[in-house]
């Protein structure tokens, strides 16, 4: 299984720690060693990744320390998964398997979290539109389409 004291020390704190590590376990104590690794990969992108992304835009912002812990509790599910242990190796098997890498996750739903907040008819939402805005702006990914 996946050993949680090594992502303490790096900085995650410990309710989004568990919440992940629980997720990821369970999945890979259910199918880990007996489907393959297209389907294991597939089934921690759709749900255990939703849980670690699970309200990132809104506690943002999420700083450079924040988004590399995040990216290595993925590189070490990689590494779990598919029995790798070169970072080189698990960036390859992470971009060939399609999954993005956590700074442009976090950006792109920080993105539409903003274009939602800017386009919400809410007058407390209009109080802050500016500052969303500028924060879009910030970002630079609004030709992203979603």
């Amino acid at each position: 299984m996946f050993d949680t004291r090594k992502t303490r020390v790096i900085g995650i704190p410990c309710s989004e720690e568990t919440m992940i590590t629980r997720a990821f376990n369970a999945v890979f104590r259910k199918v880990g060693r007996v489907a393959s690794s297209e389907v294991v990969v597939q089934l921690f992108k759709s749900k255990c990744l939703p849980v670690m992304y699970y309200g990132l835009e809104a506690a943002c912002p999420v700083n450079k320390s924040q988004t590399k812990s995040f990216q290595y509790v993925v590189n070490c599910c990689f590494s779990k998964m598919l029995n790798v242990r070169s970072k080189e190796d698990i960036e390859v098997c992470i971009q060939m398997f399609n999954c993005p890498s956590v700074d442009l996750t976090v950006a792109k739903r920080k993105v539409k979290l903003l274009t939602k907040y800017c386009h919400s008819e809410n007058s407390l939402c209009s109080v802050f539109r500016n500052r969303a805005r500028s924060e879009q702006d910030k970002i630079g990914l609004n030709a992203i389409s979603y």
